[in-house]
């Protein structure tokens, strides 16, 4: 998970199937933005301890890439791994490609260019050995009015051991860019992934998970949940340029916040005269919070709110 906000210019290059596409549906209530970046659309968050943002980007035909950039604003460190991310559609969870199984998946790829190399040394050496200081002579005799052709092979063996030495080059020479190869997808996937880390107060840090995808619901808004030190960020994504769902209204989310406490509080009618009582206290500050916020607010107050005796 690499520590800088330039990375993200990088999503571009690594989007492998344009097929699909992911649009941020920003929670206003919450006080969720879209902010661009390198052209690409993001989804931007605050809580009390950071800043977020997020995109979702397609990795192939199944999977996707959840991309994550945090700065802690705070005046503590926190820590982050891939298991503070998860993934919905339509309630149902979205299975996480975790970092263990990309690197799984990085080398076995490196074993395959591997052996593709050695197959090509293999031929090549076959070919130097078949071919290279062998070659063949012909030609035509004339006498008395006859003629007779005569043909033949012969072998140079300076010549074979300059292509067998030109071919162990060349040998050489793919396996090192091999080599490279495999160790520079290594070094990208640890810099690019989200990897447990400690984020420090003022430092950002910045990497990916990976989900799957499927299609068989591409109507249906796409969920990522980040939990940041201990508070949860939802953020929404549509599929293929579909309509972002209506946002809720602050009534609608004070319903289900009255619907709630209702049945986890026996004491609710009691309690609630008393909790009416001491909202009016804090009018001025919660007209400063974003919807989501006043809510959390009015919940904690609820329940540090006696019930009459």
């Amino acid at each position: 998970m690499k520590r800088l906000f330039a990375l993200l210019a990088l999503i571009p290059a690594f989007v492998h199937s344009e097929e699909r596409a992911f649009t941020p549906c920003p929670d206003v209530g919450a006080g969720e933005s879209i902010r661009y970046e390198n052209g690409a659309a993001m989804l931007y968050a605050e809580t009390p301890q950071a800043s977020i943002f997020l995109a979702l980007q397609p990795r192939d035909k199944r999977t996707g890439y959840a991309w994550l950039g945090i700065r802690n604003n705070g005046f503590s460190p926190f820590n982050i791994t891939e298991n503070d991310l998860s993934a919905s559609r339509g309630g149902a969870p979205l299975k996480m490609v975790r970092f263990a199984e990309r690197a799984k998946e990085v080398r076995k790829a490196g074993k395959w260019r591997a052996l593709g190399a050695v197959l090509a040394a293999g031929a090549s050496g076959y070919a130097a050995g078949a071919s290279g200081g062998r070659g063949q002579f012909n030609g035509t005799v004339y006498s008395g009015g006859q003629s007779a052709t005569y043909s033949g092979t012969y072998y140079d063996p300076a010549a074979a051991n300059a292509a067998q030495a030109r071919v162990s080059q060349q040998t050489a020479a793919n396996a090192a860019a091999v080599r490279g190869l495999n160790e520079s997808d290594a070094a990208a996937l640890q810099s690019r992934a989200i990897v447990a880390q400690t984020i420090d107060p003022g430092v950002t840090a910045t990497g990916d998970v990976v989900f799957e995808i499927p299609r068989t619901q591409p109507t249906l808004p796409i969920t990522l949940t980040v939990n940041v030190a201990g508070t949860e960020v939802v953020a929404s994504f549509i599929e293929d340029g579909g309509a972002c769902p209506p946002a809720q209204s602050f009534d609608s989310r004070l319903d289900e916040l009255r619907e709630r406490l209702r049945k986890a509080d026996p004491q609710y009618d009691a309690r609630l005269p008393e909790v009416m009582k001491r909202v009016g206290t804090y009018e001025g500050m919660m007209s400063k919070l974003n919807d989501v916020d006043r809510i959390k607010f009015l919940e904690r107050l609820y329940w540090s709110t006696p019930t009459s005796p």
